[in-house]
């Protein structure tokens, strides 16, 4: 397994553990870890990775602060009360994965850093719902030796 490999692989271990913890706890059942989105039907989630920085933390170790936000397509029309029609969704999201904060054991520890409801544009089509943002606490450890 090369380093590359190596950190995809935690990465996506993460997403995988992240998906089915929304699924089995939530009522959004298609959630989307990086495949071309299609929203066949509400509520959808995409699970969205931002810039994670890394910093040495031993000479051949890194702390990654794996950011990721899940972006919920909760409904096709407006909501006529945010607060009942949207944003129990999104504090679902929270639950679930909160719940478990070492995302099945896939990092070291998981916050939670936001919640934004908001219009969600796909494909040049107005959706309602919003993001919810994380960033986990993730150690790698690339295959082979670095130079100092």
């Amino acid at each position: 397994m090369t380093s590359q490999n190596q950190l995809l692989n935690q990465i996506s271990g993460v997403f995988v553990k992240a998906k089915s913890l929304i699924q089995e706890n939530t009522d959004i059942k298609n959630v989307n870890t990086g495949e071309t989105v299609r929203i066949m039907a509400c509520p959808y989630a995409i699970l969205n990775l931002e810039p994670s920085p890394a910093k040495v933390v031993a000479r051949n170790t890194f702390e990654v602060s794996l950011t990721f936000s899940v972006i919920c397509v909760i409904r096709e029309t407006e909501p006529e009360n945010w607060l009942l029609d949207v944003i129990p969704q999104l504090c679902a999201v929270t639950e679930a994965l909160m719940a478990d904060r070492s995302v099945g054991g896939t990092l070291q520890s998981l916050n939670f850093t936001g919640i934004a409801p908001s219009d969600v544009k796909v494909r040049a089509k107005t959706y309602y719902g919003g993001a919810v943002q994380f960033v986990g606490s993730m150690l790698y450890t690339p295959g082979g030796c670095l130079s100092e």
